[in-house]
């Protein structure tokens, strides 16, 4: 299965996981979902521009961890980008009690999940996309 996940760090924020180990995630999620292309780009950013962009596309004034953008989803390829706070994911590891190198592979396979079209809209949803969260970390080992 052919995917490029690519990662974009241009401020250089505290991020744990490896562009191998951000491949290794989608190719996972990526193969269990058949499919068969990718191109995903997962960019960090600050806070403040990650609440510019909740704003912007979204209508919400709100901090968040992170925003999925799909780009194109066919029969044969799925693009999108997904954009991180490495600021946010820190602080909701504290609040969770797990380490920042867990929450940040949750939070990149929640972004991959919004990708594949999952949503977190209502409680139901939610407690969906927690579950496949939490088999993929255990399955990845993070």
């Amino acid at each position: 299965m052919p995917g490029k996940t690519e990662f974009f760090n241009p401020e250089n924020l505290d991020f744990p996981l490896q562009e191998e180990e951000l491949q290794q995630i989608s190719d996972r999620l990526l193969a269990e979902h058949a499919v068969p292309q990718s191109e995903i780009r997962i960019i960090c950013l600050s806070r403040d521009e990650l609440r510019d962009m909740k704003r912007e596309y979204f209508a919400e004034d709100a901090y968040t961890d992170v925003i999925s953008f799909p780009m194109d989803r066919s029969e044969d390829l799925l693009e999108g980008e997904i954009y991180i706070s490495p600021k946010d994911i820190a602080r909701n590891a504290r609040k969770f009690g797990t380490s920042y190198r867990n929450e940040c592979a949750r939070i990149v396979i929640h972004g991959i999940l919004h990708l594949l079209g999952y949503d977190d809209l209502t409680a139901e949803d939610k407690d969906e996309m927690t579950r496949m969260e939490d088999k993929y970390l255990g399955a990845l080992d993070f």
